[in-house]
């Protein structure tokens, strides 16, 4: 069998050669990495009886691959060559998938607690259990006394159910979900410029474009599959330009033809630098551009102030790179601007998002191939699960709970009483808990996510998490750092076990299979919400035979939206692997660009240039807490580690979260690489490693977010991180607050 071994390799080659691997390959982490390259190493060594194709459940880019099955067993997974995201390509996540059916901690019974121990339990124990609890608090207090927080992991069939039994049976609009902490900016931020959520370009126009502009992403550790695709059209187009902004030398910055290091949280006062030199240079052709877009004169005077020296100035970015970036953006013919969570994760996230899509319509890069704003989702239905309300302020089909007019057309579908939606919006993810705390919501279902390890300032979840008076969790895996608080768990089948739709980063709606049965008692999501549907009474209202069903249903809430996926079908995706919305007919072959008429869901059709401006995070550093402290992820890891921290090959090479600390401050704590060392927030402390270079800036430092306590004591990132959000998204602060660093 023919492979490579590399030994001794550093991070940044082992990533390098490890995070984008063909269609066949696999590999293990044993005396070295060995990357198996030839067709057969997959095949031989486990020799599927079944391929089926389905899709990647890591990360939003929503790679197509195939599940090989083996006595009733996932033996193998290899990539879908005809998918758009990947053309067959899985990053070494993707490739170890098998694993994560098999683990010892499995979750295959429900479990209650009794005198503060785990005790097996009926199905029909558990249901009887939650629906007696959520029926009394209900009854007792009203139906705000109880909230739902769901997960971007779930299928988007089972985001409608739960969204219909809360918000329309049960009468309460707290369900919110983990999107909340990582899409919600975004959204607003398109919802605002361009009318309506989801992103105008698709993975297709990676090959069409000339200059990337990639903003706020490690792209090649958060999603090393679409980063490497540009990294290989670069290597083979020698004229693509890319532009990188990040407060941190990256592995994705390795490929940039100049590297904007912006200080923490300075993005706008940068994307308004840049739309000021586009503007003074004559790279834009204002007559175009106001006649598809809004508010071009007021943007202009409010961007005289923005010179690239006074960004220079607030940034850290001297004021040549900045002219320079301007200028390989004014020449490009076509621009794809990515951008994630350096952009969403702050107090300010929304008016990010705003000034970068500025920068696209003053360019005209929209609408057209090659160009475009992609935000860059971190989970596989993040899409989905706005698309279907399973935000604390929607409904189905992008409509909002405030507009009586979508109450009344979602209440007809639902064929419910419009008055029985409540017209305000519920509880977002951080105000639940909140809420707890106070004692106005006494009972929370948590479904398919950990925020005793993803919530910001995780001290106060975790005492929150205790106090809560009925707390259900339904995973795959026990314990984890939330379930141990439950009093009720359900296990929940995942990946490869159930059927349903994701819809990916750029909009294409994609099936997932079944491919194998759930391990032991397990059921999917979809059935655990219609069977507590049916025993709180409301039967009438689920009367699915199955998940198609539900997605028929699901359909007639989008026809006529900008979402609409009237033309989609469970056997059109048996066949297409992947359509992107809109599609409203079966002989329509789906939208994979949109606004290429340059016509926006705005009451005008015109989009909006938004005069946004430069805002210091919430917290700043002082004199107490003398350091700003960044997160992000590890190419090896997912979320809170509940999957891929189980899995030898990726737990082995990161193994524990650490601290980038740059050599000056290093220097003046006297600190040195590979010593512990105490970091300190308002909020909490960790204990890390530290690393010490010039990855980071001074004054700065970085975290990966990823281990609970499960995983490595007080290693948790978000134990100092800040509670504060946006304003309007409600999504909190990750990337930005003081800490200080001390020697451990």
């Amino acid at each position: 069998m023919n492979f490579k071994i590399f030994e001794n390799i550093s991070r940044r080659d082992f990533i390098k050669k490890a995070a984008f691997l063909g269609a066949a390959s696999t590999f293990s982490l044993q005396a070295g990495l060995r990357v198996f390259d030839n067709a057969e190493a997959a095949e031989d060594s486990a020799k599927p009886d079944l391929w089926s194709l389905s899709l990647c459940p890591y990360c939003g880019a929503g790679c197509g691959l195939y599940i090989g099955v083996k006595d009733e067993k996932v033996v193998a997974v290899k990539g879908a060559e005809e998918h758009s995201a990947n053309k067959g390509y899985l990053c070494m996540k993707g490739l170890l998938l098998p694993q994560i059916l098999y683990f010892k901690d499995r979750l295959k019974t429900p479990l209650i607690k009794k005198n503060n121990k785990f005790e097996k339990a009926s199905w029909d124990e558990a249901f009887d259990l939650l629906v007696s609890q959520f029926k009394k608090l209900i009854g007792d207090n009203g139906p705000d006394a109880v909230a739902f927080y769901g997960s971007a992991q779930l299928l988007t069939e089972e985001h409608y159910v739960l969204n219909k039994l809360a918000k329309g049976c049960i009468g309460t609009n707290n369900v919110d979900a983990n999107a909340r902490l990582c899409m919600a900016s975004a959204a607003l931020g398109m919802i605002s410029s361009l009318g309506k959520d989801g992103p105008p370009a698709n993975y297709g126009d990676i090959e069409l474009a000339d200059c990337f502009f990639i903003a706020g992403s490690n792209m090649a550790e958060g999603h090393p599959v679409v980063y490497q695709r540009i990294a290989d059209y670069k290597a083979k187009k020698k004229s693509v330009i890319v532009i990188v902004v990040d407060p941190r030398k990256t592995i994705t910055t390795d490929i940039a033809n100049i590297h904007l290091k912006i200080r923490c949280g300075t993005d706008i006062a940068l994307y308004n630098a840049i739309a000021h030199v586009l503007i003074k240079e004559k790279f834009v052709d204002e007559a175009k551009v106001a006649s598809y877009t809004n508010g071009l004169q007021q943007l202009k005077l409010h961007l005289e102030k923005y010179t690239p020296e006074f960004a220079a100035s607030v940034t850290g970015v001297n004021k040549e790179d900045i002219i320079k970036a301007a200028m390989m953006l004014g020449s490009a013919r076509a621009a794809l601007y990515f951008c994630c969570m350096g952009l969403n994760h702050s107090s300010v996230g929304v008016w990010k998002n705003n000034t970068l899509i500025n920068l696209c319509l003053l360019t005209g890069h929209i609408g057209k191939p090659g160009a475009g704003y992609f935000s860059l989702t971190g989970q596989p239905n993040a899409m989905g699960l706005r698309e279907t309300g399973g935000l604390c302020h929607l409904l189905p089909g992008h409509r909002v709970i405030e507009n009586e007019g979508h109450r009344n057309e979602i209440a007809k579908i639902w064929g419910i009483d419009s008055k029985k939606i409540a017209p305000k919006p519920g509880k977002n993810a951080l105000d639940i808990f909140r809420a707890i705390d106070k004692g106005d919501i006494k009972g929370l279902w948590v479904m398919g996510t950990n925020p005793a390890v993803s919530l910001p300032d995780i001290n106060s979840t975790l005492k929150i998490l205790q106090k809560t008076g009925f707390l259900v969790v339904q995973d795959a895996y026990h314990p984890t750092e939330t379930s141990n608080y439950a009093h009720l768990i359900l296990p929940a089948a995942q990946w490869g076990e159930k059927l349903g739709t994701f819809t990916n980063s750029d909009r294409t709606v994609n099936l997932l299979k079944a491919s194998v049965k759930p391990q032991g008692e397990a059921k999917p999501d979809l059935d655990i919400f219609l069977e507590v549907a049916r025993r709180m009474g409301y039967e009438k209202f689920f009367q699915f035979k199955n998940p198609e069903e539900v997605y028929n249903e699901w359909k007639l809430c989008t026809q006529g939206t900008d979402v609409d996926i009237s033309g989609i079908t469970y056997a059109r995706l048996e066949k297409e692997v992947g359509i992107p919305w809109p599609c409203p007919s079966s002989d329509h072959p789906g939208t994979p660009r949109r606004y290429t008429h340059f016509k926006f869901y705005t009451p005008d059709g015109k989009a909006n240039l938004l005069a946004r401006d430069h805002k210091e995070p919430l917290e700043v550093p002082d004199a107490q807490y003398p350091l700003c402290l960044n997160s992000g992820r590890l190419v090896d890891h997912w979320m809170t580690l509940t999957r891929t921290g189980k899995i030898p090959q990726l737990i082995n090479s990161s193994p524990e979260a650490f601290l980038e600390i740059h050599p000056d401050d290093a220097e003046k704590l006297g600190v040195k690489a590979g010593e512990f060392v105490k970091v300190i927030s308002r909020r909490g402390e960790a204990f890390v490693r530290a690393k010490v270079s010039d990855i980071v800036r001074k004054g700065e430092v970085f975290m990966p977010f990823h281990f609970g306590y499960l995983h490595k004591e007080k290693q948790a990132a978000n134990l100092l991180t800040n509670p504060a959000y946006d304003a309007g998204s409600k999504e909190p602060e990750y990337k930005a607050c003081a800490v200080r660093v001390e020697k451990a």
